[in-house]
């Protein structure tokens, strides 16, 4: 039994007494949630650090904004997108873009780029076809 002194006086009386087998059960619940909580930092951890080098936050819900899709068709087929001068894969597809205004641009090498201003709206959905002229040789 311990004792503790008031400041105005007085005492409280505690009593605590724990088995053996609840002092075990406590240890291993620590053991597991000390366990989960480093493994949710190391999670959390590397999703930050990808969304800072990726710089696309939308991926992963962080800071999530709203989105609406894009269906790109190109010809030539293995021609390249590129949203306000990032890259986003082969020019043909679906893609997920923030809510806003963009500089959509459709390139490849050795043909004139497509070049085309977009406003897209929350879950709107705009396709762009484009066919990209050969430049010409002299």
């Amino acid at each position: 039994m311990s004792t503790n002194k008031l400041v105005g006086g007085g005492t409280i009386k505690k009593q605590v007494r724990l088995e053996p087998d609840v002092i075990g059960r406590l240890s291993q619940v620590n053991d597991e949630v000390r366990s989960l909580l480093l493994y949710a930092l190391f999670v959390a951890f590397f999703m930050l650090l990808y969304v800072a080098l990726s710089g696309q936050p939308h991926e992963f819900g962080l800071m999530s904004k709203a989105t609406g899709s894009l269906i790109v068709y190109s010809t030539p087929q293995d021609a390249y997108l590129y949203v306000d001068g990032r890259y986003r894969g082969q020019a043909e597809g679906i893609f997920q873009i923030p809510h806003g205004s963009h500089e959509i641009r459709i390139y490849k090498r050795g043909f004139k780029p497509f070049e085309a201003q977009l406003i897209l709206e929350e879950n709107d959905l705009h396709a762009v076809s484009a066919t990209l002229d050969p430049l010409k040789t002299r």
